[in-house]
């Protein structure tokens, strides 16, 4: 069985502070992990915790509460607690897999956690406002899907921190960092048009009652598809009107999002424009859909994307892929709306 070696004086995400260290996984996947043999914490831990447990539950059961967490998140619940849970301690969560591949993605996760650097992230918000304060617009592009998606300059958008912010207690990589969010708060769309491609590691987030915490691991398994085969989006001022898998190797994830789309059309409207940072810094992006606020779910989808950058050229997010051909003409299909959702996911 492979091995993969944590490090946890090399992530910087911890701050200082804190003497132990606990590493939650699976308890099937324990002994794949071990620590390396130089660290300053004085205590270090792998907790191994049953399939069906969740983060708050392993939290209130088996760590401290000044201790620095380390989570590989193989189910949902694993990757998602309320800040009273998390009190007293630094949380850092991995979504994965158990497979092998699954398990490479952890080893750049945790390759993410050793290169992270606040100033990547204060960076990345600084520019940002200064493509609002000067009236540019975003273009997302992507060669591997010839997708290309536009902001447009002086949309009523603004900047905002998430998990990623030093204050915040609770962190899941690589979806940390900052956000575009609609300047009119939750429950409008951002004003997003084009067609993005979403591919990697899904994070779907509930607010906690039976039925959302059901509903939420039974999304979450269909939307796996995506860690390897895109979905494109066509996206119509911030709202999801069609939806086409690539390669036939997403359909049911792209059948599961168009039932949800369908069925209750507030998970059809991109809540935020999510940027966080990946190996080596380079910078990620990610679509959100729903808003714990007004609904049971709140999926964070990443972007497949060569650039993301200014009207000028500039760009914030450079992929590999620098070569992109753009999809021309606004998209204008929408999906049939109904008038009441049956999934029962408010």
């Amino acid at each position: 069985m492979q091995n993969i070696v944590v490090r946890p004086s090399a992530y910087r995400r911890f701050g200082v502070g804190h003497r132990d260290f606990y590493l939650v996984v699976e308890e099937s996947l324990g002994d794949v992990f071990s620590f390396d043999g130089t660290d300053s914490y004085t205590h270090r831990r792998i907790v191994r915790v049953s399939p069906d447990l969740g983060l708050a539950e392993v939290l209130g059961a088996d760590v401290p509460h000044d201790a620095d967490v380390l989570v590989v998140a193989t189910h949902p619940r694993l990757a998602e607690a309320y800040p009273a849970d998390v009190v007293g301690r630094t949380v850092v969560v991995l979504p994965a897999g158990r497979g092998a591949e699954e398990l490479n993605d952890v080893r750049q996760l945790l390759d993410t956690l050793e290169h992270d650097d606040p100033a990547v992230r204060r960076d990345t918000a600084d520019w940002l406002r200064r493509v609002i304060a000067t009236g540019d617009g975003l273009r997302i592009l992507d060669g591997l899907t010839s997708s290309t998606a536009t902001l447009d300059g002086g949309s009523p958008v603004v900047v905002g921190d998430i998990d990623g912010s030093a204050t915040s207690s609770l962190h899941v990589v690589p979806d940390t960092g900052v956000a575009l969010l609609p300047a009119s708060g939750a429950g409008n769309p951002l004003p997003l048009s084009g067609h993005v491609a979403v591919k990697g590691w899904p994070l779907v987030r509930a607010r906690g009652s039976a039925f959302g915490g059901l509903y939420q691991r039974k999304l979450h398994e269909q939307l796996l598809e995506i860690v390897r085969y895109p979905v494109v989006m066509t996206i119509d001022q911030g709202v999801v009107g069609a939806l086409k898998a690539v390669d036939n190797g997403s359909d049911h994830a792209t059948e599961a999002l168009r039932e949800l789309f369908t069925d209750d059309i507030r998970y059809s409207e991109v809540s935020a424009l999510r940027f966080g940072v990946g190996p080596e810094s380079t910078k990620t992006a990610h679509l959100v859909f729903g808003d714990l606020g007004s609904t049971t779910l709140e999926l964070i989808l990443p972007i497949v994307t060569s650039r993301v950058e200014d009207s000028r050229g500039a760009a914030l997010v450079q992929g590999m892929d620098k070569q992109f051909k753009e999809i021309d003409g606004a998209p204008r299909r929408r999906l049939n709306r109904i008038s009441s959702a049956s999934c029962g996911c408010h």
